[in-house]
């Protein structure tokens, strides 16, 4: 039981989680340590990302068209009856753009929860008390390797404002908080699980 959280901060300009918001996501006592990094509006744990000239546009047409690519690898594969279109477009993006983790999270407020049980709930209930005051983004469907999270990190492109609340399976974890570098990262019970992927 219990959990590890860590809080890094998010970009100034989007403002403070508030300790009374992640108090009705956690529902523990465990966030207690890291409450003063919500109580103001920026961290010093946390340097910021700002978008430059080309960033803004997603660093050129070749991102831009593999974004294309990818949206249309999505409703493809809805159409076909496939799936839902939720890991498919990150798989293209990846593959296309392998730094897309990175372009797509500047200037985002990301949260990440991950552990060996757990993820899917606690980041449904992140998510939920996060909207009492912001637009929502999450992957809370569970689709929580790298390409789920460009997924969820695409759509969120198109609400700049929204924070990207997103399930990370333990073995992409290391890989996408590097990427991301998200301002919370939620982290369950962790124990030897699926020996077959790990060991």
């Amino acid at each position: 039981g219990g959990c590890v959280v860590v809080c890094q901060g998010w970009p100034s300009n989007h403002g403070a989680l508030s300790p009374a918001t992640f108090s009705r996501a956690s529902g523990t006592r465990c966030h207690r340590p890291c409450m003063a990094a919500f109580g103001t509006a920026s961290h010093a744990g946390a340097p910021r990302r700002s978008a430059n000239a080309s960033g803004s546009t997603l660093v050129g047409l070749w991102t831009g068209v593999a974004i294309r690519v990818a949206g249309v690898a999505g409703w493809a594969s809805q159409l076909l009856g496939r799936g839902q279109g939720r890991t498919l477009p990150g798989r293209v993006l990846l593959r296309l753009v392998p730094d897309a983790l990175v372009l797509l999270s500047v200037d985002r407020r990301v949260a990440v929860v991950s552990g060996t049980n757990g993820k899917t709930t606690t980041t449904r209930l992140l998510a939920r008390a996060l909207q009492a005051r912001w637009d929502v983004v999450s992957n809370s469907d569970g689709a929580n390797l790298s390409s789920g999270v460009a997924s969820s990190l695409l759509v969120a492109r198109s609400q700049p404002e929204a924070v990207v609340v997103l399930e990370v399976d333990e073995v992409a974890l290391r890989s996408v908080v590097e990427q991301t570098r998200p301002g919370l990262i939620v982290l369950l019970n962790l124990s030897r699980d699926q020996l077959d992927r790990t060991a």
